[in-house]
């Protein structure tokens, strides 16, 4: 299985008290006017899924004395490679985390994928990134076609989907992974 880059964990604590960790994955099929993604640093390192899902439990436990409940996958882009992304979730699973958020461009998103998130059988919210309004402007911007994303937006139909209202209210606690190997 091809390993992927992570630029950073981050872990926080929602008000409510909802463990939460943001898992940023590099690389990115788009080349957006204005990306400030951090992978532009070349500050990431290599990892398995499996390593990469007992560093979170490990770092988790260390935070909180507890494992996370709320894994965040984001980054460049997520679904670049999905046999690791799929393989990320399940292995989160296997350390007890009970929610997903998937923060995706959308462009790979494709029906073989889909399916494979719905069978885990897990909440996952797909927070889908639109870059703007108009094809032409769309375009101009990321370097890649809005009808692709419109495709994979289309596959989500008859599926539940809401609305999600962003709090502002966080205590960020930070774990950086320093490069130790790159793929270069």
């Amino acid at each position: 299985m091809k390993k992927r880059e992570v630029l950073l964990l981050a872990f926080a604590e929602h008000p409510e008290q909802r463990e939460k960790c943001w898992i940023s994955l590099s690389e990115c099929n788009f080349s957006c006017k204005g990306c400030a993604a951090l992978s532009k640093k070349e500050r990431s390192r290599l990892i398995s899924s499996k390593d990469l899902a007992y560093l979170v439990f490990k770092s988790s436990r260390y935070f909180w004395g507890k494992i996370i409940k709320i894994a965040v996958i984001t980054g460049d882009e997520i679904t670049l490679n999905p046999e690791s992304l799929l393989s990320l979730i399940s292995n989160l699973k296997d350390y007890s985390v009970k929610y997903f958020e998937l923060s995706t461009n959308s462009f790979m998103i494709d029906e073989d994928l889909l399916k494979e998130l719905i069978k885990l059988k897990l909440p996952i919210l797909v927070k889908m990134d639109l870059k703007a309004y108009d094809e032409k402007i769309y375009k101009e911007y990321s370097g890649k076609s809005e009808v692709r994303v419109d495709e994979s937006l289309n596959l989500f139909e008859g599926i539940d989907r809401r609305a999600k209202l962003i709090i502002k209210n966080w205590k960020i606690r930070y774990l950086t992974i320093n490069p130790i190997l790159t793929s270069k």
